[in-house]
């Protein structure tokens, strides 16, 4: 496929990041006097944004109880942002790929924009990206698709030009929103199976294989 603006999401696409977030969690709850939650019934619901990780977790989902565990959240994910959080393999030689055939990369995410930053510059991979757009970047997160149209209006690139790739429901439906081709990773954090269910038509086992998808 022929495209030119490549966007990506980061977590369960770029970045394995389920351990350092599972464990924001449930310091969070601990804090607030709630159980622990186990690690893969926060996993499958990550990608949504942090409020909604939480109103899905919260034995209590009152605004002002949401709000309290979204600010703790941050505070333990903060201090504790790159423990265990990983690059998915081929996550370098991809951008670097991409990049080297005249690509533009941007990231669209629901992790709020510094934090975002904070990873990719750790990892050394902010430099691949001419734009990047966290949660709070725009009125709107995903699964609404203003943030790709976002990217799409900071790039000038058109939704026939751009390809996004990213692992949820939320992704999926932005894309869909937008207007813009999407390719699924299948190590990601959600039920892949349900992603082909709702109609995502290609899906990857490994980020390389954009390699040889892009042209």
């Amino acid at each position: 496929m022929e495209k030119e603006l490549i966007i990506f999401d980061l977590d369960g696409t770029l970045i394995d990041s389920r351990d350092d977030i599972a464990r924001a969690v449930n310091a969070t709850f601990a804090e607030m006097g709630y159980p622990v939650v186990d690690k893969d019934v926060i996993k499958d619901n990550i990608g949504w944004g942090v409020r909604a990780l939480l109103e899905k977790l919260l034995p209590e989902k009152d605004d002002a109880t949401v709000e309290r565990a979204r600010k703790l959240f941050l505070d333990h994910y903060s201090e504790n942002l790159m423990v265990d959080t990983h690059l998915y393999d081929g996550v370098v030689p991809t951008l670097e790929g991409l990049k080297e055939r005249g690509k533009t990369l941007a990231l669209v995410t629901n992790k709020p924009l510094g934090l975002s930053e904070r990873i990719m510059e750790g990892f050394g991979i902010r430099g691949y990206f001419s734009a990047i757009l966290g949660g709070d970047s725009v009125a709107n997160k995903k699964p609404h698709p203003e943030p790709i149209i976002k990217v799409m209006e900071l790039t000038g690139f058109t939704p026939e030009r751009t390809l996004y790739v990213g692992d949820t429901g939320a992704d999926l439906d932005a894309s869909r929103g937008a207007g813009v081709d999407f390719i699924a990773v299948s190590y990601g954090f959600a039920d892949i199976e349900e992603l082909v269910r709702r109609g995502c038509r290609q899906v990857i086992e490994r980020i390389e294989e954009l390699l040889g998808i892009v042209r």
